[in-house]
């Protein structure tokens, strides 16, 4: 069973990201077929509404936030389908943290760092 992994990637590309690995890993599919390959673009395009609708509107992850997305699929070459096996679907979300959030404890330390660099020699 072939997996789909974007790796790590702003929240802002997820869909170009696993529609291109997914003609990648299908692409024998898509040389010999040229239906096979609309086909292929119908069920990503499938996933990617799925996934949106949990980022954005269900998590309410920013586009510049960074997203790590893996999920099992099957190709039914019969029927030309790609089936995907939600319950394998895996998400991790990794928040950018505002510089306004942590701005005062780094101007802190880097008036401290001269003797922070030398007490450690």
């Amino acid at each position: 069973m072939p997996t789909l992994r974007s790796g790590l990637i702003p929240a802002a590309l997820f869909a170009d990201k696993l529609r291109r690995v997914l003609f990648g890993q299908l692409r024998d599919y898509v040389k010999k077929d040229k239906e096979f390959a609309n086909r292929i673009a119908y069920y990503s395009a499938l996933l990617n509404r799925a996934l949106f609708t949990l980022l954005v509107d269900e998590l309410k992850v920013d586009k510049l936030d960074v997203v790590r997305i893996t999920i099992d699929y099957d190709v039914d070459e019969e029927h030309k389908e790609v089936k995907w096996k939600w319950d394998t679907l895996k998400v991790e979300v990794f928040k950018r943290v505002p510089p306004e959030s942590y701005g005062e404890t780094l101007k802190t330390f880097i008036a401290k760092e001269p003797e922070i660099a030398i007490g450690v020699v």
